[in-house]
């Protein structure tokens, strides 16, 4: 759920200010930035996050510190058997080395595992023109963080929890003697030719009074809930598909006000990037104490479009959660946002009559892609607004003015941008207003852009400069001051 959480009262920050100034650690958060980076060519390199950290003395800069998985590339040529399973053989100097192999994980670790049922030539094997198609995999950690936040799990120390794609691993980093360690908490076959832990969260799904963790999967559409126990986490598959499906988000909230919240998930057909359309839907899950199963059900159907991104959001603070869905119409990366079919954002509410998600008011904006919807208060006014980073419209504001939604560009698409264009929402500096964070991938920079009550606009100043870096940014999550 990407909404604010008050981080820093008006007395602490002044305390904060008076340790600064004595050489102390900053008592303001930090930042945990999830990012590709490409060395020489367009293949990702180990799974890297970046912690920012804000200065210690108000002249100071930001610093950072960057984490990167353990390298273990393999290269491989997928191919399909027969019975439509993915399939690999081994690649050394361009060339293809023995029998069909599959790639599986075995006591936690993953490896190519011999097929020896499936002939060679019985494979459909990928190729580039009259050469294979490879494609490499980073066996000991992936190579993506799609997303690392903060976590205090009930069992053992917080630390930095991971998931990644290319290889699926939820780990744990922890800091001990100056260095972050991993600790793998759970992995599974979550795909065929895409293994990817796509996006988490985390809730206490079922009312327990304990947290479980909500995981979404490419490339079998798969949805699981983690419990945690003494022993470790313990997985339940809600879902999975036999075709190739992308779930590429879950959010929870409390849409019937009973305490408990729901879950929501954004499966689609594979990723296009061509500007042909992919077609996708939201389901809702909710949590049966009666029969202790989570049920299934279809929020929104989307045969011409699909959304990336969604936001369970308490926008009016009527104590039930209300879910907001971007959906994308057009994703050719060379259409221009003037040019591109609009993004429209939709609003969702719980019909108690009903039994079910009802649709609201809408709004268009110009930007091909939302890929980040937040929420809270960014002008100070006691008032929530959305705020939506789109790919290359820039980034709103979006505010409900009666019955209709009005909105309001307070980034211009010249100044901030990105595939992703990773935001969050913090106040950083504790006065009660959020900040919005945001990677600005286009200049290679992260953004602080704060609203100027006397000016009455929001202006915008660079954090960090990631200059010089081939990257692509995914995520932005709070690092706890003091980490």
């Amino acid at each position: 759920m990407r909404h604010r959480r008050p981080v820093l009262a008006a007395s602490a920050l002044l305390a904060a200010a008076a340790l600064t100034s004595c050489g102390q650690e900053s008592k303001q958060p930090g930042l945990i930035l999830s990012k590709s980076v490409f060395a020489g060519g367009s293949t990702p390199q180990p799974a890297t996050m970046m912690l920012l950290r804000p200065p210690t003395d108000p002249e100071g800069a930001w610093t950072s510190e960057e984490i990167i998985t353990k390298p273990n590339s393999l290269t491989v040529q997928p191919g399909t058997a027969p019975n439509g399973d993915s399939v690999f053989r081994l690649m050394q100097g361009g060339e293809p080395t023995g029998g069909v192999v599959r790639l599986e994980p075995t006591d936690g670790a993953w490896g190519p595992v011999a097929a020896d049922d499936i002939a060679v030539d019985s494979v459909d094997w990928q190729m580039r023109g009259d050469k294979p198609n490879t494609k490499d995999y980073e066996m000991a950690g992936g190579n993506v963080f799609h997303k690392a936040l903060w976590w205090e799990p009930l069992y053992g120390e917080p630390g930095i929890l991971t998931i990644s794609a290319n290889m699926p691993f939820l780990q744990i980093w922890r800091s001990k003697g100056g260095a972050w360690t991993p600790e793998l908490l759970w992995t599974a076959n979550v795909g065929g030719r895409e293994q990817r832990f796509r996006d988490i969260e985390i809730g206490d799904l079922d009312g327990d009074g304990q947290d479980e963790l909500a995981i979404v999967t490419h490339d079998r559409g798969a949805v699981y809930v983690l419990d945690q126990t003494p022993t470790g986490l313990e997985a339940q598959k809600l879902h999975e598909t036999e075709e190739r499906i992308f779930v590429h988000e879950v959010e929870l909230g409390d849409v019937d006000g009973d305490g408990v919240p729901e879950m929501f998930v954004t499966p689609s057909e594979p990723n296009r990037l061509d500007g042909n359309h992919q077609a996708g839907w939201v389901d809702m899950y909710r949590y049966s104490a009666q029969s202790g199963q989570y049920e299934r059900s279809v929020v929104v159907h989307m045969p011409a479009s699909h959304a990336k991104e969604i936001l369970a959001y308490d926008y009016d603070e009527d104590g039930k959660v209300e879910l907001y869905v971007a959906v994308e119409t057009e994703t050719d990366q060379s259409v221009s946002a003037a040019e591109g079919d609009p993004v429209e954002i939709q609003s969702f509410t719980w019909d108690a009559a009903k039994g079910a998600m009802v649709a609201g008011p809408s709004i268009e904006i110009e930007g091909c892609m939302c890929r980040f919807l937040c929420g809270g208060d960014t002008d100070g006014d006691g008032t929530n607004e959305l705020i939506a980073s789109t790919n290359n419209g820039g980034i709103y504001k979006l505010e409900r003015k009666g019955g209709a939604w009005e909105s309001d560009r307070i980034v211009a698409p010249y100044a901030s941008g990105g595939f992703e264009h990773a935001t969050i929402l913090i106040d950083l500096d504790g006065n009660g207003t959020d900040e919005v964070i945001v990677a600005n991938d286009n200049k290679d920079q992260v953004l602080c852009v704060r609203f100027d009550a006397e000016g009455g606009r929001y202006k915008r100043d660079k954090i960090y400069d990631l200059s010089g870096v081939n990257y692509m940014a995914w995520n932005i999550m709070e690092l706890p001051a003091g980490h």
